[in-house]
């Protein structure tokens, strides 16, 4: 008599253990499903992060590429600096007519420097030269140093080709937008400031 009413509790307790076990299982699933979620969103935002931190050191090696060549520019600058400066020649805007961005020389900067190498030619010093690109303020400052020295490189080129100068007499380099001359402000003034500069060393 005992066991028969001891029977349905019996039953009644297996079914509740038999129950939270489904729903301790189903809990379980949904929380490691969650957790995957969390684990593919954190995977994406490592990516994402990696990706960035490759972008920006290709962008620090390129900008460290750039100011190295700036700095060899300048150092050989410098050096070629170091002799005794006989005179200049100033090729101004008004005279070369550089167009806007461009650094094709025009005939009337042909003949200044025309001028300039039969000077030393006849003369036949021993001397070097040292060509200064200039620009004025328009454009970015990155610009104007890669203009002022095409225009820079437009003027040793010509002297290379029409002279008999030994490439290693010539140093080109840019000063950009750095050392105006005239007030940027002004129409007048930054045409002055467009400029490409001969110096004579001995």
């Amino acid at each position: 008599m005992k066991t028969s009413k001891a029977y349905p509790f019996l039953l009644l307790f297996v079914l509740l253990v038999f129950v939270s076990g489904c729903a301790t299982k189903k809990y379980v699933d949904q929380e490691i499903a969650a957790l995957d979620v969390e684990m593919q969103d954190m995977k994406k935002s490592v990516e994402d992060n990696q990706s960035k931190i490759s972008t920006n050191v290709q962008s620090i090696s390129s900008v460290k590429k750039e100011t190295q060549a700036i700095k060899e520019d300048t150092a050989e600058a410098m050096k070629m600096a170091k002799g005794k400066l006989v005179y200049s020649v100033t090729i101004s805007n008004d005279q070369a007519k550089f167009m806007l961005g461009k650094a094709e020389l025009s005939d009337e900067a042909k003949a200044i420097i025309d001028d300039l190498m039969n000077r030393l030619v006849n003369a036949n010093d021993g001397v070097y030269l040292e060509i200064q690109g200039h620009c004025d303020t328009t454009g970015s400052k990155k610009w104007n140093y890669q203009l002022g020295l095409m225009r820079a490189n437009a003027v040793k080129m010509y002297i290379l080709e029409h002279y008999d100068v030994p490439l290693h007499k010539i140093n080109t380099i840019s000063f950009g937008e750095e050392k105006p001359i005239a007030d940027n402000n002004t129409r007048e003034g930054r045409e002055q400031n467009r400029r490409v500069v001969i110096r004579v060393m001995q």
